[in-house]
């Protein structure tokens, strides 16, 4: 089993939550909000440097990375932020979540919404892949 990396970017700090074997490490960079890869690859590197590997040789041997965005997150839970759109299978645009019971707009506007033609089973595999 190799490692497993977790990485979050918040508006201040972007934090890193790596496991190998039985060592866990914890670090904290600071978010680069104009361009969140520099920050995502600095947690990369503080993290490589906790487990005393290089960069390349901890990402060669990682089996998962999970990112997680607090921005976005928060961005669209608020509602403060850009427009977001939204790809989703054709004929699967009503499960977008375009409504909006209280007075707030909705998650995702109509007009973001795009349908993609594609087919893909309850397995996952892709039945039809959508035209670049």
């Amino acid at each position: 089993m190799g490692y497993t990396i977790d990485i979050d970017t918040g508006g201040t700090f972007t934090d890193g939550f790596f496991v190998f074997k039985d060592q866990v490490e914890t670090v904290k960079v600071p978010t680069t909000p104009h361009d969140l890869t520099v920050c995502f690859l600095e947690c990369i590197k503080a993290g490589a440097a906790r487990f005393g590997v290089d960069e390349q040789d901890l990402l060669y041997d990682t089996d998962i990375i999970r990112f997680s965005n607090t921005i976005g997150t928060n961005t669209i839970i608020q509602r403060d932020g850009s427009s977001v759109g939204l790809l989703v299978s054709s004929g699967c645009e009503e499960l977008a979540p375009t409504q909006n019971k209280d007075d707030k707009p909705p998650l995702i506007m109509p007009e973001m919404v795009a349908a993609l033609d594609e087919e893909v089973d309850s397995s996952g595999k892709v039945l039809t892949t959508p035209d670049e």
